[in-house]
């Protein structure tokens, strides 16, 4: 009798442990299969922004010279994004036989909507660019688009240049943008102050201004985005206007590539092991002279 009862106890144990291990084993099936189309999910989610990343990329220019018909009109460029995605672009083109155009500009946020709205105001900006030589002209019209279309609320800070080749008269207009410097008869490098508004995509009644000022062969420009002066350190320290006014006047002397080295070397050695918290933008458009360009060797070859 004690037998049979230790025996059918055993059974019973057995049983019940036999059924344990099979739901533990089908949970973790359960689990094992879910943790995998998780996976996959996130795996396409993360190929689909890599991709939205490489789209991003491309489209911004990268030809040089930045003007074939305007070598004389130099420009330089560097973009980090704090994400795989970022707010920042710039862009320079051809607009006719004797008007170039850049500009550079920041959408508000650092997410995957904020690409899809910097792509969406890039293409805005640079078809209205061809078709108009007139800076205020061209963010009063994009402007109007974005504040009429933007339930997101979203915004950018822009700041656009028109130069006439022929006579070097630069018109330009800032919807809220970084103040961008300018180095003029080699002396020292200045903020370039003139008619500043508001950001692009807030107020559809705004009306933009604009700024002209006569430059000369030698003159350079500086843009940037915020990223570059709120680039922050462990205690919280920001690079700040003044570092950066500090390197242009030091490597005034070095070339646009150069400079924006520096930078970059700069903000590393500021941040240190502190992540990246926002996009950086940099551009060095630079105005030099046709007649020192040329090769003098085989001019009357």
């Amino acid at each position: 009798m004690v037998i049979q009862l230790i025996t059918f106890s055993f059974i019973k144990i057995s049983t019940v442990t036999a059924f344990a291990v099979a739901l533990t084993f089908l949970s973790m099936m359960y689990n094992t299969d879910k943790l995998v189309k998780m996976m996959n999910k996130q795996a396409i989610i993360q190929h689909e922004i890599n991709t939205a990343s490489s789209i991003q990329s491309d489209s911004l220019p990268k030809e040089q010279p930045a003007f074939p018909s305007h070598s004389e009109v130099a420009v330089s460029t560097y973009i980090s994004a704090a994400k795989v995605v970022g707010g920042d672009f710039y862009d320079y083109f051809e607009i006719d036989r004797n008007h170039v155009c850049f500009l550079i500009a920041d959408v508000s946020g650092k997410s995957v909507s904020a690409a899809l709205f910097m792509m969406t105001v890039k293409t805005m900006l640079k078809v209205t660019g061809k078709m108009v030589i007139n800076t205020e002209e061209i963010f009063n019209r994009v402007n109007d688009l974005l504040s009429k279309n933007n339930d997101t609320m979203m915004f950018v800070t822009a700041w656009i240049g028109i130069v006439n080749t022929d006579t070097l008269e630069l018109q330009y207009t800032n919807a809220g943008h970084n103040l961008p410097y300018i180095l003029r008869d080699n002396k020292e490098y200045e903020m370039l102050g003139g008619v500043h508004d508001m950001a692009l995509g807030i107020i559809e009644t705004s009306n933009y201004g604009s700024t002209k000022i006569q430059l000369k062969y030698g003159d350079r420009l500086f843009l940037y985005t915020d990223g570059l002066t709120e680039a922050h350190n462990a205690a919280d320290e920001l690079f700040g206007d003044i570092a950066v006014k500090n390197i242009l006047n030091e490597k005034k002397n070095e070339s646009s590539e150069k400079i924006i080295s520096s930078f970059v070397e700069a903000i590393e050695n500021h941040a240190k092991d502190i992540p990246q918290f926002d996009d950086i933008t940099m551009m060095c458009v630079d105005f030099n002279d046709p007649i020192e360009e040329i090769n003098w060797e085989n001019a009357f070859v």
